[in-house]
């Protein structure tokens, strides 16, 4: 259960945290397993503010509500992964990337990982004439590949970008407000847009993270979990597949890991390693490092088109 830390706020204090600190109380499952009265004559914090940091959590950790209907339809629409374009990755991930999960492609600079993403784009748009986010931290979007995808298979360009919205986030801070904006404009169900959305792509998550963990780096890593929580809250709660890519870092011994620690590594629920060799070019391997569907790790190697890598 996430540390109190992470919920730290104008109720939450500093202040605050070190009274729970003295008393062993330390996580969420901390606080809300104790007897608010017995907290408040412990500690001297007031009880009405012990009830109101209560709440605070509740919220925050409590998921939407969903009728019978809502989860019905999400049945009925038939749709539990949706493809990468790229058959040999697909077959590695079980069929593609899925619905209500977190997906990572990690990956080191110029492999493929937002040639993938914008596949992954395209077949879910105009193959499942579905909706898509793109949250770009890198500057890494381009409509031009997209639509070279497009005229390979003579779909209608116009109709494709139209279901596609491109957000340019250059901080965590932003992400936070374009997540919210998805959960509320799926919340009302009268947004045209919104209510037909079934992927969203974070490219990529390392950009945003990093600078926030030099320095001080405690309330980086309570926003790293947050985004983290609040990236699965939209997988689950939501129905929509949340594609991520993140970087590399070298090992002692030489080898490839995905990059943001050990804390990260428990957020996506797939994740695999792109990597490329230097004397075929244009082909890639995918080793698929953590799945609740294959053991791992296992890999395959395909190629990539030449373009937008």
């Amino acid at each position: 259960m996430a540390l109190l830390k992470v919920f730290i706020s104008s109720l939450i204090t500093e202040k605050a945290l070190q009274v729970f600190e003295e008393k062993g109380i330390r996580t969420v499952t901390d606080f809300l397993g104790r007897d608010l009265e017995e907290v408040a004559q412990e500690n001297a914090l007031p009880f009405k503010d012990l009830v109101a940091m209560k709440r605070h959590i509740l919220v925050k950790l409590s998921s939407s509500i969903r009728n019978g209907r809502e989860l019905l339809q999400c049945v009925d629409s038939g749709i539990v992964y949706l493809s990468t374009g790229i058959k040999r990755l697909d077959d590695l991930l079980n069929g593609g990337i899925y619905i209500g999960e977190v997906t990572e492609i990690c990956g080191g600079i110029a492999v493929g990982k937002t040639q993938i993403c914008l596949s992954c784009l395209y077949y879910t748009t105009a193959v499942k004439q579905a909706n898509v986010i793109y949250i770009d931290t890198s500057c890494s979007f381009s409509s031009t590949r997209v639509l070279e995808l497009a005229g390979k298979k003579n779909q209608n360009e116009e109709e494709i970008l139209s279901r596609v919205k491109h957000c340019a986030c250059s901080d965590i801070f932003e992400i936070f407000q374009v997540i919210e904006e998805i959960r509320s404009g799926l919340d009302k169900k009268s947004d045209v847009f919104y209510s037909n959305i079934k992927l969203v792509i974070v490219d990529c998550i390392a950009s945003v993270i990093y600078p926030i963990l030099g320095g001080n780096q405690i309330d980086g890593h309570s926003l790293m979990v947050q985004i983290s929580q609040k990236l699965k809250i939209l997988a689950v709660d939501y129905s929509v597949a949340v594609l991520v890519t993140n970087n590399v870092v070298s090992s002692d011994d030489g080898k490839w890991l995905p990059s943001l620690g050990r804390t990260w590594s428990h957020v996506p629920h797939t994740r695999i390693i792109l990597s490329s060799d230097n004397h075929q070019p244009g082909q890639r391997k995918a080793t698929l490092v953590k799945s609740s569907r294959s053991s791992v790790p296992n890999n395959i190697k395909f190629y990539l088109p030449q373009g937008i890598t």
